[in-house]
């Protein structure tokens, strides 16, 4: 005969891991989750910035002082490199895929010589681009590898006071997100 406490720690296990399964299932079952949402403005290979009223309807909890920039970035036709000057205020790039969050993230503080500058591409593509690489040139992009063909580039930069946001904007405005040949 089991005990009571038994029986106890069996529907406790048993709570746990139901609980753990539905929040690991969220993000895939989720149907206006972040990502649809902040799609439903990017454009492919395109840098859209989203506009303060625009930014609260899309994310309702988005932090005021922060100016957001989107692209929807297609590896179809070849890797994507994203471009972003820094300014005088922190910024930071955060590379995204459906339903399992951030493939990664980067600041302004990554930067070489004024610009953050990123390749995303797929597994396959990654390697002709080390294939191309010249051995006595330094890399000066960060290479971020994506199993998935398409996903969202957000850039957000520190808006300090009300008067800035739209110098913030501007520069945002000078980011890029396009596709590249991986031709010699």
């Amino acid at each position: 005969m089991i005990g009571p406490a038994v029986y106890l720690i069996l529907v406790l296990v048993m709570a746990g891991i139901v609980h753990l399964s539905t929040v690991l299932a969220m993000p895939w079952l989720a149907a206006r989750d972040a990502f649809v949402r902040i799609g439903q403005v990017a454009s492919d290979n395109v840098m859209v910035v989203i506009a303060t009223d625009k930014a609260r309807e899309i994310l309702p909890y988005a932090d005021p002082a922060v100016a957001t920039a989107v692209c929807r970035f297609v590896l179809d036709q070849g890797p994507v490199r994203v471009r972003m000057p820094t300014g005088e205020t922190p910024m930071t790039m955060i590379v995204l895929r459906k339903g399992a969050g951030i493939i990664h993230s980067l600041s302004d503080r990554a930067a070489t010589q004024g610009v953050l500058e990123a390749v995303i591409a797929t597994p396959r593509q990654m390697a002709t681009i080390t294939d191309l690489d010249s051995d006595d040139e330094v890399v000066q992009e960060i290479r971020i590898m994506s199993r998935d063909v398409s996903g969202l580039v957000i850039l957000h930069a520190l808006v300090p006071v009300a008067s800035e946001r739209a110098s913030v904007e501007q520069a945002l405005r000078a980011a890029s997100c396009e596709p590249e040949s991986l031709q010699d």
